[in-house]
């Protein structure tokens, strides 16, 4: 019987810390499930004690050869905290099941010092050319219990695979802009693994336009404030497009609020459409979960 109760005691433990499975190729060809881990404080702490160092390669939006000065080192490394968190993410959910019941909100804060090792003053980042970049730390609130897990010493390995010129700016390129700008207003619909955090002063409004219930009046703030920012005239600004070209105007089709336990924050999916100011035969729809803050 003792024995008996000690298998159950050890099942229901792994149950409790697996709970997804996935399935990957085998070197072989076949499909192998992967039991993925809970997202929890030690799963997640074990994660970053075996992976300080994370790698993109992939289409970005850093043009070559911009026409314009380039000055924009704060929105150059807020571009880079966005696809830095993403590749976290991504490379988390190999193991770890990200499709959590709670929102997560996540904080990534690039080395500028040794930022201005690898970039040159007034430079814009290059594609084919690979880049080593520092993170001095990164913060994962839980906004349901408002808990963070700190987290310290990052190495991020970046390369753009796509050439971007000024000329040739469709539809891809604006596509691949909504994804990253602004912490990514094109992303997976019902996203809780850090959404869009709309924590920007254009913003303020919003929750309690959503609260009092007139969604036509939320739609028409969520514009006005998305193109104040993708307009701005000082694109040196953390949260501008970077360059002229990528400016663009916006228009926000719906908005479905989503169920949530926090007190700091309203969750909304927002869906709408991009058009490129400097031509506007080019658009891109875009989706995802935003935070709105009260």
């Amino acid at each position: 019987m003792k024995k008996l109760l000690a298998v159950l005691g050890s099942i229901s433990l792994l149950a409790s810390s697996t709970i997804s499975v996935v399935a990957c190729e085998s070197p072989g060809g076949k499909d192998e499930k992967v039991e993925l881990k809970e997202f929890n404080k030690e799963n997640v702490e074990n994660f970053f004690k075996e992976n300080h160092k994370f790698k993109y390669e992939g289409e970005f939006i850093f043009i070559d050869e911009p026409s314009e000065t380039m000055e924009a080192k704060l929105s150059t490394q807020s571009f880079l905290n966005w696809i830095f968190i993403k590749t976290v993410i991504n490379e988390m959910s190999k193991t770890i099941n990200v499709e959590t019941e709670d929102f997560y909100q996540f904080y990534a804060e690039i080395d500028r010092n040794h930022y201005d090792t690898q970039v040159e003053e007034n430079q814009s980042l290059v594609s084919g050319k690979i880049y080593n970049f520092k993170f001095n730390n990164m913060k994962i609130n839980d906004t349901k219990n408002n808990q963070d897990f700190e987290l310290v010493d990052f190495e991020f390995e970046f390369k753009q695979t796509n050439r971007v010129t000024e000329d040739k700016i469709k539809e891809k390129e604006l596509e691949n802009l909504t994804n990253n700008w602004y912490w990514g207003i094109n992303s997976s619909k019902n996203q809780k693994m850090n959404p869009v955090y709309a924590t920007h002063g254009n913003f303020s409004k919003i929750a309690g336009i959503l609260e009092s219930g007139e969604i036509d009046s939320a739609k028409t703030q969520i514009k006005e404030a998305m193109d104040k920012l993708s307009n701005a005239k000082n694109l040196g600004g953390s949260n501008t497009t970077l360059y002229e070209k990528y400016k663009f105007t916006s228009e926000i089709k719906d908005i479905k609020i989503l169920p949530n336990q926090t007190d700091k924050f309203i969750f909304a999916e927002v869906s709408g459409e991009a058009t490129l100011v400097g031509d506007q035969s080019v658009k891109s729809k875009f989706s995802a979960t935003w935070a709105f803050f009260k």
